[in-house]
């Protein structure tokens, strides 16, 4: 975040704790600090992020690269399963808002001119989103929109940024099936990477086929291993990267293991044509004020908490 986006975070905070001056604020307890932070945050459940100040965060972060080595990369496939569950924890909100609601307020935000289309049309007709698509439809294409900017995108973008730098980049997917059981059995959702690596290989007794799993287990922790001594999925002097070949290393889905060409992989299993339409249309403040108007629509879809008595959802 900007200095300009987060002095509203930062001024609503000092309101909601009766104070004005920074001696105040240095004296309130944290966990009030906390509270109020919390609730004053639009983003509350989003996570925080840094403020780009140029004394302790550069404005140029996202192409400083300072370090030497190799970089290892990836993401699940279906990290949106996060954004889901953090979304639930809204108020319940009925009847569900439309999507032409939805639509309408973001045709205000980025409006046609006379001479060029509206530039959200095409982003509408990529991720399918009409005026009549039911409220359960548009939050999975919101999803996907939230996922595809959140997640995959920067990801990408990343690995095409330290190799111009000349850092040699290992990129993996995860698409193994989760098989605990659940509301995502049977997803690759955000993190479950993470138990599979780090879990003890006894959290799979329970599963359906608890050896392949920890087969799939054993092949990514040896990848990971491999890469702490400098051995990776790509190595040097195999005639991939080097020669301008990206390869990605997919984990499963049924326990597979395939390094890929990463043209064909963003082709096969990613939505990198949808994607392509949003970047190539909005700058990174336009995409900013997208999402953020797609988000307050999908908490309003997905809320479940009972509603306060007395408030709002904007």
């Amino acid at each position: 975040m900007t200095i300009a986006a987060s002095t509203p975070l930062y001024n609503a905070t000092k309101s909601a704790l009766g104070i004005t001056t920074l001696s105040d604020l240095e004296s309130v307890p944290w966990q009030d600090l906390l509270t109020a932070y919390t609730t004053s945050d639009p983003r509350n459940g989003f996570g925080h992020v840094p403020v780009i100040d140029d004394i302790f965060f550069p404005s140029h972060f996202a192409s400083n690269f300072t370090f030497k080595g190799d970089l290892i990369i990836g993401n699940t496939g279906k990290e949106s399963s996060v954004i889901s569950c953090v979304a639930a924890k809204f108020p319940m909100i009925e009847p569900k808002p439309s999507t032409s609601a939805l639509i309408s307020t973001l045709h205000t935000l980025f409006p046609a001119t006379q001479t060029s289309p509206s530039k959200l049309d095409l982003i509408l007709t990529a991720y399918n989103l009409t005026p009549s698509t039911r409220p359960s439809t548009a939050a999975e294409s919101i999803l996907n929109i939230i996922e595809d900017l959140a997640f995959y995108h920067p990801s990408h973008t990343l690995s095409n940024l330290a190799r111009q730098q000349g850092i040699f980049v290992h990129e993996y997917s995860f698409e193994q099936r989760q098989p605990f059981g659940g509301a995502f059995k049977g997803i690759p959702t955000h993190a479950l990477d993470l138990a599979y690596l780090h879990g003890s290989p006894k959290i799979f007794d329970g599963t359906q086929d608890p050896e392949r799993e920890r087969e799939i287990q054993k092949r990514i922790q040896d990848a990971w291993v491999g890469f702490a001594w400098g051995e990776g999925w790509n190595p040097k002097g195999s005639g991939g990267e080097e020669e301008g070949k990206a390869v990605v290393r997919r984990f499963g889905p049924g326990g597979k293991v395939v390094d890929e060409d990463k043209e064909g992989f963003l082709k096969e299993w990613t939505r990198k044509e949808k994607w392509d339409v949003i970047i190539q249309t909005m700058d990174e403040s336009e995409r900013e004020v997208f999402l953020g108007t797609c988000i307050g629509h999908l908490v309003q879809l997905l809320g479940t908490a009972p509603p306060v008595a007395g408030s709002a959802v904007v």
